[in-house]
């Protein structure tokens, strides 16, 4: 498990793309958790997954959408996450060392 959910509604796994083969990370989302809104705001982030190209965004790889869950197959980041580098005390990161880590 690469990580869970703050609100404890999802899990982040590795996993290998079927048709690509690429390492990705998978993020699973139980929709029993989540409200309306929730899963319309899940809706528009795959859209806007889908015209939004750009280095400094991961990449949503594939989707998969059940009647009990929402399943992400996003590029996995080999290195540290935004999260942790904010936890670790820095506010602020120049464009330069971001490309460098993410």
């Amino acid at each position: 498990m690469l990580g869970r959910g703050s609100s404890g509604n999802s899990v982040v796994l590795e996993g290998t793309h079927n048709i690509s083969k690429a390492t990705v990370a998978v993020k699973i989302v139980e929709k029993k958790y989540l409200s309306n809104e929730q899963i319309s705001q899940y809706m528009r982030m795959i859209k806007a997954h889908q015209v939004i190209k750009h280095p400094g965004v991961v990449k949503l790889e594939d989707y998969f959408i059940t009647k009990s869950n929402f399943f992400f197959c996003f590029e996995l980041l080999q290195n540290m996450s935004l999260y942790e580098y904010i936890s670790e005390g820095y506010e602020s990161m120049h464009e330069l060392r971001a490309r460098e880590m993410f």
